[in-house]
């Protein structure tokens, strides 16, 4: 069995260095939300007759389920409208050990637009309740820019937030990341992180921060060690847009704050729930 890490979206794997787990299988699923290769059009050619997409996902790429030991997911942008597909499949949702978002929380209408409410992610708010308490870890980082003229990252954020605490009857309680840029806010319930940051000066890149954030809560929620990571571009890597795309284990995780100077933060982080 090997670990994997899955990468989607408008995004290639050099431009997330350190988002990766030693000895793992680094795989590159690039796609768009408005142009081809269209991130959608992916998700669904990989649903087999029993409504499941992760098992075709794999064997896109030489493997099926019983290769895989750790799995982990990132998307950046659009890279969510696979994944938010991907995550309403209850089996597929349970073969996921970790979700990582780097602005990939994004919609394409609203559920009411005079108060700037858009419509929940369900596969996310499915993911985010099955990670609070379970074997999994989602991580999700918004920005304040929008979706065209739909709803920005951050308040896509504050809806799965929302949703979350509304489902579990728990809250969120606000927590520390030491990235570089700092977040504007940061809150925890669980085994799920969620993170907003300022349009500047990190805006949409947060593609930049994803090996921050496997350092600081991904490898040490699974005891991995880190790896090397991407570094090198491929020969045609897919270009980073300058705006989001449409179309868009039982105890808790438990971090540990130290000192704060400016801002510098330190967090301890501790994985105290078994796989």
């Amino acid at each position: 069995m090997q670990d994997i890490v899955i990468w989607t979206g408008p995004v290639a794997l050099y431009q997330v260095p350190g988002a990766t787990l030693a000895g793992a299988r680094d795989i590159n699923i690039g796609c768009f939300g408005d142009k081809s290769p269209h991130c959608p059009t992916i998700a669904e050619s990989y649903r087999d007759p029993d409504g499941r997409m992760l098992p075709q996902l794999l064997a896109a790429q030489g493997l099926s389920e019983a290769d895989v030991g750790v799995l982990a997911i990132g998307a950046f942008s659009a890279g969510g409208s696979l994944v938010k597909r991907l995550l309403l499949e209850p089996r597929d949702r349970a073969a996921i050990d970790v979700v990582h978002l780097a602005d990939a929380s994004y919609t394409s209408s609203w559920e009411d637009q005079s108060s700037r409410m858009p419509p929940p992610i369900e596969g996310y708010v499915r993911y985010g309740l099955d990670a609070i308490d379970g074997p999994h870890l989602l991580v999700a980082t918004a920005s304040p820019i929008p979706n065209k003229s739909w709803a920005s990252g951050v308040e896509n954020l504050r809806r799965l937030r929302a949703d979350l605490e509304r489902l579990s009857g728990r809250r969120f309680e606000p927590t520390l990341l030491d990235t570089d840029p700092p977040p504007l806010a940061a809150y925890q319930l669980g085994n799920v992180i969620l993170a907003e940051y300022d349009r500047e000066p990190l805006g949409h890149g947060h593609t930049a921060i994803a090996g921050q954030l496997w350092d600081q809560v991904v490898r040490p929620w699974l005891g991995r060690a880190s790896g090397p990571g991407p570094v090198e571009p491929p020969a045609t890597p897919v270009p980073e847009p300058s705006s989001p795309p449409s179309g868009a284990l039982g105890r808790a995780l438990a971090f540990g704050a130290g000192a704060i100077a400016g801002y510098a933060t330190t967090v301890a982080i501790s994985r105290v729930v078994s796989r």
